[in-house]
């Protein structure tokens, strides 16, 4: 399971998992950080994180304070690969298939991350990002979605109540 309790920790989560799943796609694909594109060359297929505006969120019920984060997956192939555009479009399509009820952090039936620090994602759209990646020569599709994260412990102490409803549970269950 993934410890995230930061925005550091999340992008560095969510990196590892697109990159694990985005090679089905892509192969030889590169991700990184929208933030590094100026001092990366796009020499292959490369998918770019993009944290964008955050917006309030609403209190959680453990305390926690939630930011719904923008967030966009930019797939980005050179235009002299074959295909290229329907290759930025396969992988786009593969970001948001993978966001979508959270299958980016499903392993069998495990769920990688805590549901209180990281909520399901709201996609937004999937289109064309090529005029705001601002490099000639490449195809650029990106995957814009809305991420709730509530980082941090969490700031109330479950009842006695609740803990005796989860024994109760617990004990049925078995």
């Amino acid at each position: 399971m993934y410890q995230i309790m930061s925005p550091s920790a999340f992008d560095d989560a969510l990196k590892e998992r697109l990159s694990l799943f985005i090679k089905k796609v892509a192969p030889d694909v590169t991700v990184s950080s929208y933030e590094e594109w100026g001092g990366t060359e796009i020499t292959g297929p490369t998918l770019m994180v993009q944290w964008e505006d955050a917006h309030p969120g609403g209190i959680q019920n453990d305390g926690r304070y939630q930011h719904s984060q923008m967030l966009t997956a930019h797939c980005i192939v050179p235009r002299a690969h074959p295909n290229a555009q329907l290759l930025a479009m396969d992988m786009a399509y593969e970001v948001e298939r993978l966001l979508f009820h959270r299958r980016l952090w499903i392993d069998g039936q495990t769920l990688l991350i805590d549901p209180e620090v990281v909520g399901i994602p709201d996609i937004q759209l999937n289109g064309d990002t090529s005029f705001l990646i601002g490099l000639a020569g490449v195809a650029a599709r990106g995957v814009q979605w809305q991420q709730p994260l509530s980082f941090g412990p969490s700031l109330i102490e479950p009842s006695d109540l609740l803990k005796w409803s989860y024994s109760v549970q617990e004990v049925g269950d078995a």
